[in-house]
């Protein structure tokens, strides 16, 4: 079951599937009904799913609260360690920089807890 969160903290009706260019998000305590407020320890998920672009939330499955902060998993295969919400927008930006430069299908993960530092490992199946 898929829950739908509107422009504020406040959860939507539930669906069997997402709908069409959503991302979703996992690891997060579980909500209440429609109506009720996320639990606060989503704040850093919901901080990166505000902040993604049209273009990097097409590259993106899910994003994913850790113990190490913000992960997103790809579509395309392989993750983008984030880590703390700080500096998100930076983030994003060299994440996306990377993914636009790298070859298809061929990342394992993209580093960005250092936005200005990325890292690329490359290979499948390194997860």
């Amino acid at each position: 079951t898929v829950l739908s969160i509107s422009r504020g903290p406040s959860l939507l009706p539930a669906s069997p599937t997402p709908p069409s260019g959503y991302v979703l998000l996992a690891n997060l305590p579980t909500p209440g009904p429609p109506g009720t407020t996320i639990d606060p320890s989503a704040a850093d998920v919901l901080a990166v799913a505000r902040s993604m672009t049209t273009s990097m939330r097409a590259k993106v499955s899910t994003i994913a609260l850790n113990a190490d902060g913000v992960t997103l998993r790809l579509v395309a295969g392989g993750a983008v360690r984030l880590g703390p919400a700080t500096d998100v927008a930076a983030k994003l930006r060299a994440a996306d920089t990377v993914l636009v430069n790298a070859e298809p299908g061929n990342v394992c993960v993209i580093d960005v807890r250092v936005a200005s530092v990325p890292s690329l490992t490359h290979g499948k199946g390194c997860l």
